[in-house]
């Protein structure tokens, strides 16, 4: 009896911890989303290049290269948060429509810098080699 409860509560426990080791595609791509935007809307263009598929990295590469000094000093200041309000998942094309609002970030259309309303923004993202990547 000793070693059929022994069994049983070493195979709950293995159960247990198989299960709470491994994210779901849900959480990868609210992490990505939440670094990427974190990354972007701080300066910090190569760090958000990383979360992102080919092209869409060499355009913010790109879009590096139009911000001014001045204009990266002050995104720098910033911590930008992300709140994420929906995720669609497509199973089927591997893609997922990540709407999320943007606070306190960098706004490049404003003379103060820092945009005192949320921006509301949305991503696409695409699955390649088992990384959910930003388009």
């Amino acid at each position: 009896m000793k070693i059929i409860k022994s069994i049983t509560c070493a195979l709950v426990l293995l159960i247990t911890l198989t299960s709470c080791g491994k994210k779901t595609d849900e959480q990868i791509i609210t992490n990505n989303v939440k670094s990427f935007a974190k990354a972007l809307y701080s300066g910090d263009f190569k760090k958000a290049a990383k979360y992102c598929t080919k092209d869409a990295a060499e355009s913010i590469i790109m879009i590096e290269g139009l911000i001014t000094e001045d204009m990266l000093k002050d995104m720098k200041k910033t911590n930008p948060s992300v709140e994420i309000i929906e995720i669609s998942i497509d199973e089927l094309s591997l893609t997922a429509r990540v709407k999320c609002i943007i606070k306190g970030a960098y706004d490049l259309n404003s003379k103060t810098g820092i945009s005192p309303d949320e921006i509301p923004t949305s991503f696409i993202l695409y699955k390649e080699e088992k990384k959910w990547l930003i388009n």
